[in-house]
């Protein structure tokens, strides 16, 4: 198995993973610290330097320690699901502004 570097924006959160299958799509790394799914990472291999951008698309923390990554060629930082608002909210927020100041209803004259 190849040494895998992780980053997590810009930090490097492990150094000492190793990789224990990969094919085209993306790679399963074998680590005691895997990261949150949904987590956007970026993977050094080995002493090659092979640099790749991957999420964070299944845990394992029973057997096999690890996670599995999908390769992405998206630039950036994602945020984990649990930090990250739902795009339902996300996109509700922008369709209906909040106004500060609740109307109340009138009062019917008798």
């Amino acid at each position: 198995m190849e040494r895998v570097s992780i980053t997590y924006v810009g930090l490097a959160v492990c150094a000492d993973a190793q990789l224990a299958e990969s094919d085209a799509g993306g790679a399963r790394i074998a680590t005691q610290q895997p990261m949150p799914v949904g987590t956007e990472l970026e993977i050094s291999i080995g002493d090659s330097g092979d640099r790749r951008r991957a999420r964070v698309t299944s845990v394992s923390e029973v057997r096999e320690a690890g996670m599995r990554l999908a390769f992405v060629e998206a630039t950036g930082h994602t945020p984990p699901p649990e930090a990250a608002p739902s795009a339902a909210v996300a996109g509700r927020a922008e369709a209906e502004p909040t106004d500060p100041k609740p109307k109340r209803k009138k009062k019917k004259s008798e």
